[in-house]
C-alpha cells in the first residue's frame, strides 16, 4: 500500500464519520420536531 492509498483511506474515513455525525444530528432534530408536534403542535415553555 502506498502513501497515496493511506491518505485516500483516511479521507474516506473522515468523510464517513462526518456523514454519520450529520445523519445522527438530523435524526435528533426530526425526533425533537415530532415530539413537539405530539404536544399539541405548540412549543414547550
Amino acid at each position: 500500500m502506498g502513501a497515496a492509498d493511506a491518505v485516500k483511506d483516511d479521507v474516506y474515513t473522515l468523510t464517513r464519520e462526518a456523514v454519520n455525525f450529520f445523519h445522527e444530528v438530523l435524526l435528533l432534530v426530526i425526533n425533537w420536531d415530532a415530539a413537539q408536534r405530539g404536544n399539541g403542535g405548540r412549543a414547550s415553555r
